[in-house]
């Protein structure tokens, strides 16, 4: 078998956020045994109207499902909750938020909310970035090799083996849990309010390749042993 090393090379690349995506869940709660079914339908009808009117497209929501439970406040009183979600997925933020903030005036009854729940964005890059990530990790491996294998008076002959290891994703420090289950009501939202447009977030990529490199023979006048290292 042939002597061989086997290193593992990096390199980094950025992606840049792309996509927001948001859950707005509608919630209407009753003290009546009537579970509020039609009012939280009829109220996420008047939402999806008032996001399509204020700069979202149609193709951006998503229907996110109903949910219906039953919570005892005592042993005499019984809420019914009716809930429905939205999700939102906008490339501008800009436009999600302004779009969200016009939901204020649909909610002037205490017994409706709304949470919205913003999730990871979608990161990506281009196709030649991540290429060139590749080539930079697979030379950063046969730097290593060779590095080493010059302590030993020897020389790479040849790759043996590239194994793609799985990337480390760093963080993007952008919103996700931290904003879950805000509860919006008519007084927490100014719609005139201006939404200053900053640089989209991004996030670090580790890519990371295992190298087998087949190694040289040593001539038969190198002899190595622990002396040589000392």
């Amino acid at each position: 078998m042939q002597s061989h090393i086997k290193v593992i090379g990096e390199s980094k690349y950025l992606e840049t956020a792309q996509k927001y995506v948001a859950d707005i869940n509608i919630i209407v709660w009753t003290n009546r045994t009537k579970i509020p079914l039609n009012e939280v339908t009829i109220l996420r009808n008047l939402c999806i109207e008032s996001l399509l009117s204020n700069g979202l497209q149609e193709s951006e929501l998503k229907e996110g499902g109903i949910t219906i439970r039953e919570r005892s406040l005592n042993r005499r009183r019984i809420r019914q909750e009716a809930k429905q979600k939205i999700i939102v997925s906008c490339s501008d933020i800009s436009r999600l938020i302004q779009a969200v903030s016009t939901l204020e005036k649909l909610f002037k009854k205490p017994r409706y909310s709304f949470t919205l729940d913003m999730h990871q964005p979608v990161f990506s890059t281009s196709l030649e970035v991540k290429e060139e990530a590749k080539k930079a990790a697979i030379k950063n491996a046969y730097s290593h090799a060779k590095l080493l294998l010059e302590s030993a008076n020897t020389d790479i002959e040849n790759i043996i083996q590239i194994e793609e290891l799985s990337p480390i994703i760093g963080e993007s420090e952008v919103y996700t849990d931290e904003l879950k289950d805000i509860v919006v009501t008519a007084a927490s939202l100014n719609s005139n309010a201006n939404y200053r447009i900053l640089e989209n977030a991004t996030r670090e990529i580790t890519v990371r390749y295992r190298v087998i490199f087949g190694i040289k023979s040593l001539s038969d006048t190198v002899r190595l042993n622990s002396a040589d290292f000392d």
